[in-house]
């Protein structure tokens, strides 16, 4: 190792060498911190989950989410990552599904697509927070549905619907008549 060490020395590569080296262990680092995404146990996802909400849903909801993202890869979603999906509502459980508000406003940026303003279910009308970058998302057996999708699937139930609506809307309970 010295006879090496020595060799090294005499023809100026070690320093060269050690560039290369801390290099490689830059893009290391950076791979891991920046794609965290890869560890599913790590306390990045810990934080992403709203009060009430078991964590472990949440994670599973986001990995979801981002399969769906990734399946899309005309869309400019392709490139995204999970902690690019935040969950920043946690509704509670309706009829067996987990409801939930996830912001994706960084995904926004990627592929141009904006929420609508409101959405008709079940007779109501909902009117969406006027902040960009946010889904509704109905989460049951592992698959992920839009509050629409999931009442004409019968998953959620019109009170559902009408509970939510109260929940999501501010003047839902003006707009809307009582079921």
């Amino acid at each position: 190792m010295r006879k090496i060490m020595t060799v090294l020395t005499k023809k100026k590569v070690l320093i060269p060498l050690l560039c290369i080296l801390c290099a490689l262990l830059l893009l290391l680092v950076y791979s891991v911190v920046y794609n965290s995404d890869l560890f599913s146990n790590s306390a990045y996802h810990a934080v992403k989950c709203p009060e009430g909400m078991d964590p472990q849903v949440a994670l599973k909801i986001r990995k979801e989410y981002l399969n769906i993202c990734r399946s899309r890869p005309n869309s400019g979603l392709f490139d995204c990552k999970l902690r690019d999906i935040e969950i920043t509502e946690y509704y509670g459980n309706y009829s067996g599904c987990e409801v939930v508000m996830v912001d994706w406003a960084r995904i926004v940026a990627y592929s141009g697509f904006v929420p609508p303003p409101a959405v008709d279910i079940a007779g109501y009308t909902i009117v969406l927070p006027p902040y960009g970058g946010v889904v509704y998302v109905v989460f049951k057996d592992s698959k992920l549905y839009n509050l629409k999708r999931a009442y004409y699937l019968g998953m959620i139930t019109k009170e559902d619907v009408y509970d939510l609506g109260l929940k999501i809307d501010p003047l839902f309970q003006e707009n809307n008549p009582t079921p």
